[in-house]
């Protein structure tokens, strides 16, 4: 099966910087374990914090403009027009743009490691997890063989 997921833009972020869990799970829904939904208001934000003074020493060393690092993402997802959600959905109003997108989108998961999101659990049937949760679910453990053989 196939999920449907909204990365918030600190997994981007992570992703783009740092090897680790965000990277290992964006390599796996870029190279099509899930589909990635995503908007222009989530681009937006995520090339927005690209180019953060506390990231431009991080940036420099990629030496490609923001605009391209977006347009990576942009490129791979499907790109949402987003309805909208109660303010009060959320306790930090910048987090409904994610909701929004999920929720328009239909999307499985929301993958975030804000805990705004992540305290919500569920946001109407979509599922909010953190990076490695979401890696656990597209990777699962090998099953262990089964001892069938019955002494006699």
């Amino acid at each position: 099966m196939t999920y449907a997921v909204v990365l918030d833009t600190n997994v981007y972020i992570s992703a783009t910087f740092w090897d680790g869990t965000s990277r290992k799970l964006v390599n796996l829904i870029l190279d099509g374990e899930a589909e990635l939904l995503t908007s222009e208001a989530i681009l937006g934000e995520f090339e927005e914090k690209l180019q953060a003074k506390k990231l431009a020493r991080y940036l420099a060393r990629l030496d490609r403009p923001p605009g391209d690092i977006v347009n990576d993402f942009r490129e791979s997802a499907q790109i949402i027009v987003p309805v909208d959600v109660p303010e009060d959905a959320v306790a930090d109003p910048k987090d409904l743009i994610i909701l929004a997108c999920a929720v328009s989108g239909k999307a499985d998961y929301i993958v975030s490691g804000d805990h705004h999101l992540l305290d919500l659990k569920t946001y109407q049937k979509i599922v909010i997890v953190t990076p490695a949760e979401f890696l656990a679910i597209l990777t699962p453990p090998p099953e262990a063989p089964s001892d069938d053989t019955q002494s006699e």
